[in-house]
């Protein structure tokens, strides 16, 4: 009973209000007035905290300021923040070069400068190339760089040309079977329920299931360069499928039916088979 006395007390207090008065110091006039009490006084300061953390929040998803907030500017807009950066250097210089021909042209004109002296403002002509050709120590860095940076993301980085491309393992595992005229391509025992890597970007142009061989996967990539991998226990990927270099197109299974190997592997280039030991690092 006196628990519930206290409650009720406490209750009282929190509920009962207090008036607060604005009075007229000349006339001692009551102006203005009104009632609050702890109760309606506290959560009154929660709601408008609460509608404030909600508009603030609304303002931020829905205007351009969440770029500016750490994690929301995707790659896409950092690419073109970092493209604009680079073009509006070469405007500015280009913008610096007129002004100083513009100038010069003025001099010319009121007969301050000779036209001989236009030639000074074109640093190119005053730069002896054979100084800017790398020195052997840069192309040897150069060399180092790109080849522990080659499969790092970069959001610069621009389709590679030429008839050659950088393949990269598919699995990490022991050649059981080299490659003949036969096969057309090398047997690799690994261990089950591994990823299976794509050797280069590409697209899946065949799925094709088969009860001995498991799932074959056929990959089409730049330059008339093909990649077949038989032995695929699983995979989540469907034909026109796109991916990139290292991406996870299947898992391995159980060894091949009448094979050493749990995954065959072969390389194509403009419908000829190659010996993929020859462009791959196993």
């Amino acid at each position: 009973m006196k628990r519930n006395e206290r409650l009720y007390k406490y209750w009282k207090n929190l509920s009962f209000k207090y008036k607060l008065s604005i009075l007229n110091e000349k006339k001692l006039e009551e102006v203005f007035y009104f009632r609050i009490s702890w109760l309606s006084g506290v959560s009154t300061l929660i709601i408008t905290l609460l509608l404030i953390i909600v508009f603030v929040s609304t303002l931020i998803i829905s205007t351009p300021i969440k770029n500016y907030l750490p994690g929301y500017l995707d790659v896409n807009a950092r690419k073109d923040i970092v493209n604009n950066a680079l073009k509006l250097d070469s405007l500015e210089q280009i913008s610096g070069l007129h002004d100083k021909y513009l100038d010069a042209v003025k001099k010319i004109v009121s007969g301050d400068l000779s036209t001989d002296s236009i030639n000074s403002l074109d640093s190119l002509a005053q730069v002896d190339m054979n100084k800017l050709q790398p020195s052997q120590a840069e192309l040897d860095f150069r060399a180092k760089y790109e080849e522990e940076e080659y499969y790092n993301l970069n959001t610069l980085n621009k389709p590679k040309t030429g008839n050659m491309i950088r393949f990269m393992s598919p699995v990490n595992g022991v050649i059981t079977k080299n490659y003949t005229k036969e096969d057309l391509g090398i047997g690799l025992l690994v261990k089950k329920d591994l990823p299976i890597r794509a050797i280069a970007d590409g697209t899946i142009i065949l799925i094709e299931q088969s009860k001995d061989t498991g799932i074959t996967l056929l990959l089409q990539h730049d330059n008339n360069w093909l990649s077949m991998y038989k032995g695929v226990a699983r995979t989540s990927l469907s034909t026109g499928s796109r991916v990139t270099t290292g991406e996870t197109i299947g898992i391995t299974g159980e060894n091949i039916k009448g094979k050493e190997e749990n995954l065959f592997f072969q390389l194509w280039n403009k419908g000829r088979a190659v010996n993929p030991i020859e462009y791959i690092t196993f």
